[in-house]
C-alpha cells in the first residue's frame, strides 16, 4: 500500500523473481529467472497459473496495449513474445552468444579446434570447424562465477570475472570447478603457475598477485602500479608470464619470481586480449585502432594481420579500463580466433 506502507504477500514458491507487470485485467505476471518460469497471479486471490516454461535467464518483461506479453533473456541475449493461452515462445531476435570475452583454443590429435568461451552468463565451448555453440554452464541454471576470461593450461582452466571478483580452476574435459577463489578486486586475468598456484592480474589495485592456499588465502604482490592490465598469457619460461597494459599501450614480459619486466611492444593502441601462435610470435588485440597485430617477442616488430574488425567498446564508470576483453585465440594450425564486444560474435580468421 503506498499510503501506508503495508505490505501484502500474494504468492510464494519462487526462486528468485525478476520482473513483474499487469495486464489490462489486472493479472499479475511474474518471471522467475532461475526457474525459468512465467506466472500469473490473480490479486484478489493470490492463485498462480503457471503459463510458460522457458530457459533459464529471464531478466525482464513487458506487456503491450493488446496484453502481448514480452521477454528478455540475458543468457542467449533475446527477446521472447510469449502466447499467454499456450505458453508458446516465438524469437524476435536472438544470438547464440551474450557477452564474448576471453577465449583460449584446444587442438586435438585430429586437429580439430575447440574454442573454450567466456561469455558473461555462458561458459560455452564453439567447434571451430561449424561454429555450433554448446552452454557448458548457464547463469542462474548452474552455480558459477560469471566468466570474462579463459586461459586453458593442459587439462586445467583458468577462468576470471571481475563481474563477480573471482577466479575459478575448472577441469577442461569435465568441467568440474577444481577450486574457487574470491574477494578480489577487479581481476582480470589468471595463469596457472606451479601446483597450486595462480597468477592474478588485478586491475583494481593495479597489481599482479601471486595467490595460493586452500581458499587463495595466501597472496603476495609480484609487480603493482599497473592500472592498466588487461591480459594474460604464460611466457616463455615456466616462470614468466605476458601482460598487456591497456592504458600504458605496452606488451610486456614479467618475471614472476622477482617482478622485473622486459617491454616487448610499446607505442600499442589499447592492446588488449592476445595469445602466442606455435611459431612463437604473438598474436595480439590493438582495439584501440580495431586490428589484429602480429608482434615478434624478440625484436618487437610489428606487423597487421587484419584491420577494421568491430571491436573497442568502451568502458562505462567505474569498471576496468580495458572493459569486456577482446579475446584472442591461436591454434596449432595457425587459425586465429577473435571475440566481437561491439557485434556480439567471434571471428575466425584463417591467415593466407
Amino acid at each position: 500500500d503506498v499510503d501506508s506502507g503495508e505490505l501484502t504477500t500474494l504468492a510464494t514458491g519462487f526462486k528468485i523473481p525478476v520482473a513483474v507487470n499487469l495486464d489490462n485485467e489486472d493479472n499479475l505476471y511474474v518471471a522467475d529467472t532461475t526457474l525459468g518460469r512465467l506466472v500469473r497471479i490473480d490479486i484478489k486471490t493470490g492463485d498462480k497459473t503457471l503459463v510458460a516454461t522457458v530457459d533459464p535467464g529471464i531478466d525482464n518483461l513487458s506487456l503491450n496495449s493488446r496484453d502481448e506479453l514480452f521477454i528478455t533473456n540475458m543468457n542467449d541475449n533475446a527477446v521472447y513474445k510469449i502466447n499467454t493461452r499456450t505458453g508458446a515462445s516465438r524469437n524476435i531476435v536472438r544470438s547464440e552468444l551474450s557477452v564474448p570475452g576471453g577465449l583460449d583454443i584446444h587442438t586435438d590429435e585430429l586437429g580439430i579446434e575447440t574454442v573454450y568461451l567466456a561469455d558473461l552468463f555462458t561458459y560455452s565451448t564453439v567447434d571451430g570447424a561449424s561454429g555450433h555453440v554448446t552452454d557448458v554452464k548457464r547463469a542462474l541454471r548452474d552455480k558459477f562465477e560469471m566468466p570474462m576470461s579463459i586461459n586453458l593450461q593442459g587439462d586445467r582452466l583458468a577462468i576470471t570475472s571481475w563481474f563477480t571478483n573471482a577466479v575459478e580452476i575448472y577441469d577442461r574435459e569435465s568441467h568440474e570447478v577444481l577450486a574457487t577463489y574470491h574477494d578480489f578486486n577487479f581481476p582480470v586475468d589468471a595463469v596457472l603457475i606451479n601446483e597450486g598456484e595462480v597468477l592474478v592480474a588485478e586491475q583494481g589495485s593495479g597489481s599482479l598477485l601471486l595467490v595460493s592456499g586452500d581458499h587463495g588465502e595466501d597472496r603476495e604482490v609480484v609487480l603493482d602500479e599497473m592500472p592498466g592490465l588487461a591480459a594474460l598469457r604464460p611466457g616463455s619460461r615456466d616462470d614468466k608470464v605476458y601482460v598487456s597494459d591497456v592504458i600504458e599501450g605496452q606488451l610486456l614480459e614479467v618475471d614472476v619470481d622477482n617482478g622485473k619486466t622486459r617491454v616487448i611492444a610499446e607505442g600499442l593502441d589499447k592492446p588488449e586480449g592476445f595469445d602466442v601462435a606455435a611459431d612463437g610470435s604473438i598474436v595480439l588485440a590493438e582495439v584501440g585502432k580495431q586490428r589484429l597485430v602480429r608482434i615478434d617477442p624478440d625484436s618487437g616488430d610489428i606487423s597487421e594481420i587484419v584491420k577494421n574488425l568491430a571491436i573497442g567498446l568502451p568502458p562505462v564508470d567505474n569498471t576496468p579500463a580495458a572493459y569486456i576483453q577482446t579475446g584472442v585465440g591461436v591454434s596449432a594450425a595457425g587459425n586465429i580466433y577473435v571475440t566481437s564486444d561491439l557485434n556480439t560474435a567471434l571471428y575466425k580468421i584463417t591467415p593466407q
